[in-house]
């Protein structure tokens, strides 16, 4: 879900810049995942696509208030520059991430934390903002437009990738709405297995699942 961004539009040639005072122009609670895989047989880390789904969102058009109090919240307010297209980010206050299976992977007995076993990649907003959205983290020529900055999709997120193992909540603040688990070991078997993801935040704990062989050539 895309979300109209929360300041006025302006043309540049065939351009659209939308000016914003905030670098997040929409904020959504996640409500519910889907564990994808993206990987083949042959590949060094076996990779999952998680996609994260919300109904509930803020943004200057669609309940105001909220949004603006978590701009307040968050310390992004003095951003003053164009954006291509919208920014998101999650409001979720998550508290952990837990990868297991109903199978044996090396070390690991089925129903065991995999945890350590995986790696997350994601993209946040949180280090951008507490710095003051620095133009040092972003191209080495930045375009302008009447003297502000213009920021490409992407621009101003932090890629980060860690073990899930050594995740601490305050590392999953404002994440983009997608990510991504890589898997450093396979099930020792070879034979269907199924991966369970749960996400707990403050409120509520997200379940997913998915039902694969790793060793399986998905294209054949």
């Amino acid at each position: 879900m895309m979300v109209a961004c929360n300041n006025s539009v302006v043309e540049v040639g065939s351009s659209e810049y939308l000016f914003s005072e905030s670098f997040v122009s929409c904020f959504f609670k996640i409500d519910s995942m889907m564990l994808v895989s993206e990987s083949l047989p042959t590949d060094k880390e076996f990779s999952f696509i998680v996609q994260c789904g919300f109904e509930n969102y803020y943004t200057k058009q669609h309940n105001e208030e909220a949004y603006q109090s978590y701009c307040e919240l968050y310390g992004d307010t003095g951003f003053n520059s164009y954006l291509i297209i919208p920014n998101q980010a999650s409001v979720n206050k998550i508290q952990y991430i837990k990868i297991f299976s109903d199978s044996d992977f090396p070390n690991h007995k089925a129903g065991e934390s995999l945890n350590d076993l995986v790696n997350i990649r994601y993209e946040t907003a949180k280090p951008f903002i507490d710095n003051n959205y620095p133009e040092s983290w972003l191209g080495e020529r930045p375009i302008k437009k009447d003297g502000y900055r213009v920021l490409a999709p992407g621009e101003g997120y932090v890629k980060v990738e860690k073990c899930v193992a050594d995740l601490s909540p305050e590392e999953l603040l404002l994440i983009d709405r997608n990510f991504h688990i890589l898997f450093m070991e396979k099930p020792i078997e070879n034979k269907d297995v199924t991966i369970y993801l749960e996400l707990r935040d403050e409120t509520q704990t997200i379940k997913t699942a998915c039902r694969l062989n790793f060793y399986k050539d998905y294209r054949e």
